[in-house]
């Protein structure tokens, strides 16, 4: 897979963390427009979607049920992998990551490594080769 196909997915990964709940009353309203006219959209077309969002939790809900019920599930399996295997422990001490939603930088930062990673990249290369 191309590394801009890594990026592009783990980047989307990411911006589903606001729909999380992190507790930020600060948050802003991002006015990105994104085009979700496309019905029945592939995985790959969700992540490039929820990429182009701005974090805007509206336009990051419609991104994903835009996508065909396989796309939605290519693409949880893909934030599923990347978050669980930073919840473990590891020989260097605590999870990266605290929960499911945890926004923290050193959450983030382990599921984008895992989401490129060996662990996951079942899950990632499903989602772009999801048709």
């Amino acid at each position: 897979m191309s590394n801009w196909k890594a990026g592009l997915a783990i980047c989307a990964l990411f911006s589903l963390a606001p729909l999380a709940g992190c507790g930020d009353d600060s948050a802003t309203v991002d006015m990105t427009v994104v085009d979700m006219s496309a019905s029945g959209t592939t995985c790959g077309t969700i992540a490039t979607c929820i990429l182009g969002a701005g974090g805007n939790t509206t336009t990051i809900m419609g991104c994903v049920a835009k996508g065909t019920t396989q796309a939605q599930t290519k693409y949880q399996a893909l934030q599923t992998c990347a978050i669980t295997v930073c919840l473990m422990a590891t020989d260097a001490g605590a999870a990266a990551c605290s929960s499911a939603t945890d926004t923290s930088s050193g959450c983030v930062t382990c599921a984008t490594a895992a989401g490129q990673s060996a662990a996951c990249s079942t899950q990632l290369n499903a989602c772009f080769a999801d048709k």
